[in-house]
């Protein structure tokens, strides 16, 4: 199983609406992650798992995937919080399915720096 970790310095102090990982590869393809960090609904912190670069991809391109994601937090390990998806992404839709909405209220998670 591969991994890859995202660590935002100074997530509290962020005004951005959204903001994208470094582009990583993990089993040949090329990936990022888009954070909502005030969410797309209320409540939530949003994020997507998105396909690098959909312009290398051959029409008709379809992708079945697993993945997990983790909110670590610092403070307390044992209320580090976890979801996961399997899905289909393809170049019809290449993100919509692979959001993941977390709680807002994730105290120990979020302080001076965050992590996924």
């Amino acid at each position: 199983m591969s991994k890859f970790t995202w660590r935002i310095e100074n997530f509290s102090g962020l005004d951005a609406e959204k903001i994208y990982s470094v582009t990583f590869v993990l089993n040949e393809y090329q990936w990022r992650l888009c954070l909502h960090p005030k969410g797309i609904k209320a409540g939530h912190l949003s994020v997507y798992l998105l396909v690098a670069d959909l312009s290398n991809l051959p029409n008709g391109w379809s992708i079945a995937t697993k993945f997990s994601l983790a909110l670590v937090n610092q403070i307390d390990n044992h209320k580090t919080i976890k979801r996961g998806l399997v899905l289909r992404i393809s170049g019809t839709s290449p993100s919509t399915s692979s959001l993941l909405r977390f709680p807002k209220s994730l105290h120990g998670c979020m302080s001076d720096f965050f992590e996924m």
